[in-house]
């Protein structure tokens, strides 16, 4: 992994790198943006690069940018070198992507880079213009091809409903081209997107989008890193509410699976709505299913009972799913208690590490303390400084999740005792774990068969 991702620091040329929806929001100087003052953006549109900070002669104007991700700044005028970094599992300090690269922003000056690409071959479109004045009478819009797994294609705006088939497209771009920009009146669009010279097949379809007087914004067309079947979805920014709003492609479900966590429940059936016609059949303790595309929404019923049966339900409760997000739903607690136990899920990968997530649903374990250490770490026994190894994770109760961790590819142990155990008797582990750059990974604690002790850990996602 190491060999690889230096390659692509070398490279000099290549870019920038962000993150995804379980990261924090980037900061930065988003104060007072000024009339006339100098305006710096920054746009992460790199599906499989980490987040990145952004500085400019030696000061930091955003920190922490995630994929999928913009901000804007007000900025003093000012001359130096720009430079771009990001952190990566396993090296103390962050790592330069981009730069030193000598940069001017002047008062009336709009500075904005987009990164596109791969983390292993960023491109940046960097686009250094004055500032324009846009009428609360017009929208400016530019379009540009982000997504590097996506062919040449046409882009048509149009009034939603509109029959592009005997439309004319806005124009045709391919990867790392601009569109526009055009200026367009304020009101409700229909953005379309597809195969060049092919109007008849549809790869994405906004639906309803409302654009408003006096907004100059970008519409980036990235990797889909949600559900569905598009290839593509949009973010569109602008300065005035200085982040980037991703549009989906209408009709995106919501990917749901199931893991059967109750130790001593029978084997389940698992039903959606009022069907009679199981979504997921004969689901046997530790069993995890693959994912089945729903339609979101608020209302969305999800019945578990014994195999064979429509009835009783021994979980019958009402989720709400939203769409283009994927949930892993167990089927927890003993079966006196069964209930469900509902976590979102997050499966981009990220090229530069090993996302890992640990989950507690153990029903007999108690609060837990969680280690991830290195192979054959005796945590009985201080560290090399005299001091007490301390947990990764302390407190973790029944239905808790570690979320998502960034860790450096390898070896590990992942080792489970009671909270605040002065004895550190492992209840689980050591179990020793291999993870990968780009790999998703999740382990949740659980009973024995019929409940109790020994426990041990279910393993999926990229561990299978």
């Amino acid at each position: 992994m190491r060999n690889g991702f230096l390659s692509f620091l070398i490279a000099g040329v290549a870019l920038l790198a962000g993150c995804d929806r379980d990261q924090d929001s980037p900061t930065g100087p988003n104060g007072t943006i000024s009339a006339g003052g100098p305006l710096v953006g920054f746009v992460h549109a790199v599906a499989d690069a980490p987040p990145v900070t952004l500085q400019v002669g030696g000061s930091t104007i955003f920190s922490g940018i995630p994929f999928k991700s913009a901000s804007y700044a007000g900025f003093n005028a000012t001359s130096g070198d720009a430079v771009v970094t990001v952190n990566v599992p396993g090296m103390m300090d962050p790592v330069e992507v981009f730069g030193p690269a000598a940069v001017s922003i002047n008062d009336g000056q709009k500075f904005t880079i987009i990164a596109i690409g791969t983390a292993d071959n960023i491109t940046p479109i960097i686009l250094d213009e004055a500032r324009p004045n846009i009428a609360t009478t017009q929208t400016q819009v530019r379009v540009i091809h982000g997504s590097p797994d996506a062919p040449m294609v046409d882009v048509y705006v149009e009034a939603p409903g509109t029959d592009i088939t005997g439309a004319t497209p806005l124009g045709t771009i391919m990867f790392g081209d601009t569109l526009g920009p055009v200026t367009i009146t304020p009101g409700d669009y229909q953005i379309s997107v597809t195969p060049a010279g092919d109007n008849t097949t549809v790869v994405f379809d906004s639906g309803t989008v409302t654009f408003t007087g006096g907004e100059d914004l970008f519409a980036i067309a990235v990797n889909n890193t949600t559900t569905g079947d598009s290839p593509i979805s949009l973010l569109l920014s602008d300065e005035q509410t200085g982040f980037a709003t991703e549009v989906l492609n209408e009709g995106t479900p919501a990917d749901v699976r199931v893991v059967h966590a109750s130790p001593d429940a029978p084997n389940v059936d698992v039903f959606a709505g009022m069907s009679t016609t199981p979504v997921f059949s004969n689901l046997a303790y530790t069993d995890v299913t693959m994912y089945e595309s729903l339609m979101p929404g608020m209302m969305t019923q999800l019945r578990v009972t014994a195999t064979g049966t429509t009835m009783p339900a021994v979980i019958d409760e009402t989720l709400n799913l939203a769409e283009g997000f994927s949930y892993t739903v167990f089927a927890g607690g003993l079966l006196e208690d069964i209930a469900p136990i509902v976590f979102v899920d997050d499966n981009r990968s990220v090229s530069t590490e090993a996302r890992v997530r640990i989950i507690h649903a153990s029903p007999s374990a108690g609060d837990v303390d969680i280690f991830v250490v290195e192979p054959g770490t005796d945590i009985t026994m201080p560290d090399e400084d005299g001091e007490d190894i301390a947990p990764n994770f302390a407190g973790v109760a029944f239905e808790a999740s570690t979320g998502y961790v960034s860790l450096e590819p390898g070896m590990y142990d992942v080792i489970v005792t009671a909270e605040d155990d002065e004895d550190r008797m492992a209840v689980i582990g050591p179990a020793t774990i291999t993870v990968e750059a780009g790999g998703i990974y999740t382990a949740a604690a659980r009973d024995a068969a019929g409940g109790g002790a020994p426990f041990g850990l279910i393993l999926f996602d990229d561990f299978e």
